[in-house]
């Protein structure tokens, strides 16, 4: 996070939010919301995760202690806005130092002394909650395990938007809290982005640091697009023969294309086999081939596809910059999911190709799921360079099954559900409290007497949630439970590892019946359960 940042928003009931919401997830705790005319009282909790290294609440003199308290403050901000689209807080999220010889005591004085001089100075009450770096851990059995930090030491200031009269908060809204933001919206750093047939202004914004990076991104692009793809002496039918005609095409356009080619094609139809049939036609004319996931998941599914050694990219490029991965000449990188890496990390994906004159190969969909960092490079590549495509699904192997596949993923999801209602795999429910029940009845008959325990037997699948050089496993890295015994779980691998712990001093695995949509997203499964929600969109079906 640049030193220079911070971000100011409204807290606003249109969207959904209040006030109480955000005092709970900013401090890491719970919070009873009571309740307003157009809000339903719930509870808040996040206690179970990591807690800011600093929170308190300041309000200016001769306010009611009382409201020290997130739960009495926030719940009284809320109580004294009337309307149905009110704004009941302001939140500030502001960068601070990543510096040794600032301490936390003076990362806590310089906000505090910002928050005073410019919001409780003027009568306006705040919750302060400090924030630490995430940690991240980059795993390789080359190097080890390391924790990096992002370097992000932030603050939250949650400010209310009524100044306090005596002991409580007055009956008008600061009205000239608008000037903050008018000035933040004028910095020339900001950039407003605008319609490009229209020209007129989308409501959506950006960054001068963001426009140069992605314009940096586009030129690396342009110039692999302009080269030839690495030629192959005789190219073999031995690792085409099996394809579809449709993955043929792709596979000979890619092999005399450019040296970025983008491999377009729906959920299920082959584009892991085609690209394990371009990794054996290079390797068989002594090319390097690496194969790439933005996540250690989908790294896993290469693997099983044949890519022994894929990776996750990010440890790819944490590798190369502490020189722990040599590069060789005419090398061939693949990337899977492509649509989930966000512009950072495919910029300095470009810049090592380029650097390396490395044949840079992008697979993915475009209609999935994007990157949760910004950036929807994928996508604009498909756009702008053109991409090879596959269309016919192949996953599914009952034709009703592969012609609801290929609704969904042509749009016609009206024709996909009716497919779904008449083979009797959509279950309709008076209540959503129906509809969960049913759902957990259909996928255990047994219930859990301690929701704090982990209860396991052999045969049950779990899934890795932490890396461990010395186990060998990584994040998401699924298996099968096959021997328990009190101090020592084996489990086997989808590849036939076996892999024993000590599920005392490892304590980081979960049942891998559950996951979430995002890192499932690759994976082929036999059966699932889904509880049909209004959140869902056409990227979950």
């Amino acid at each position: 996070m640049p030193i220079a940042y911070a971000r100011l928003e409204f807290v606003k009931r249109s969207a959904g939010k209040n006030a109480c919401g955000k005092a709970a997830y900013n401090s890491r705790s719970r919070i009873e919301f009571e309740g307003t005319r157009w809000q339903e009282p719930r509870t808040y909790n996040f206690s179970n995760r990591e807690p800011p290294v600093h929170h308190e609440v300041l309000l200016p003199e001769g306010a009611d202690p009382k409201l020290q308290s997130p739960q009495t403050l926030w719940n009284h901000a809320e109580q004294k806005e009337g309307r149905r689209n009110s704004q009941s807080a302001l939140e500030m999220v502001i960068a601070l130092p990543d510096d040794k010889v600032i301490s936390l005591e003076d990362k806590i004085h310089l906000a505090r002394t910002f928050i005073q001089e410019h919001f409780v100075k003027h009568g306006l009450g705040v919750q302060l909650d400090i924030h630490p770096p995430d940690k991240k851990v980059a795993f390789s059995k080359e190097i080890g395990e390391h924790e990096t930090a992002d370097h992000n030491w932030h603050a939250h200031a949650l400010v209310t938007t009524r100044r306090f009269k005596g002991k409580e908060l007055d009956t008008h809204k600061a009205r000239d809290l608008m000037s903050v933001q008018e000035a933040f919206w004028k910095q020339p750093e900001i950039v407003q982005l605008l319609d490009p047939k229209t020209q007129k202004p989308l409501g959506k914004f950006t960054t001068q640091e963001i426009i140069q990076e992605e314009k940096q991104i586009i030129r690396l692009a342009d110039r692999l697009i302009a080269q030839p793809a690495r030629k192959l002496s005789s190219p073999s039918e031995t690792f085409s023969s099996k394809l579809t005609i449709e993955q043929k095409q792709a596979f000979q356009a890619i092999l005399q294309g450019k040296k970025l080619a983008l491999l377009e094609g729906y959920a299920g139809t082959g584009k892991s086999y085609l690209l394990t049939a371009l990794k054996q036609a290079y390797e068989s004319e002594g090319h390097h081939v690496r194969g790439f996931g933005p996540d250690s998941a989908t790294s896993q599914v290469l693997q099983e596809k044949g890519f022994s050694k894929a990776e996750n990219v990010y440890r790819f490029l944490f590798s190369l910059q502490n020189g722990s991965r040599t590069i060789q000449k005419n090398e061939v990188w693949i990337l899977d999911e492509a649509g989930k890496l966000g512009s950072r990390p495919l910029l300095e994906l470009l810049k090592k190709a380029y650097k390396h004159g490395a044949q840079v190969i992008l697979s993915g969909n475009s209609a999935q799921m994007s990157s949760v960092e910004r950036g929807v490079g994928f996508h604009f590549f498909s756009q702008k360079y053109g991409a090879h495509h596959l269309e016919n699904i192949q996953r599914q192997k009952e034709e009703t099954q592969r012609e609801i596949a290929q609704k969904l993923a042509h749009g016609e999801m009206s024709a996909a559900l009716d497919s779904i209602c008449k083979l009797g795999n959509l279950k309709w429910t008076p209540t959503k409290e129906n509809a969960i029940e049913t759902l957990v009845k259909a996928w255990a008959q047994n219930n859990l007497t301690n929701p704090n325990e982990k209860t396991l037997s052999c045969g049950d699948q779990i899934e890795f949630r932490k890396n461990d050089s010395e186990l060998g496993v990584t994040n998401e890295l699924e298996a099968i439970l096959v021997k328990a015994i009190e101090k020592k779980f084996t489990v086997q691998t989808q590849e036939g590892r076996h892999i024993t712990f000590d599920p005392r001093t490892y304590q980081s695995f979960q049942l891998g019946y559950a996951t979430t949509y995002y890192r499932s997203q690759g994976r082929t499964v036999d059966r699932a359960y889904v509880l049909h929600s209004t959140l869902m969109n056409k990227e979950m079906l």
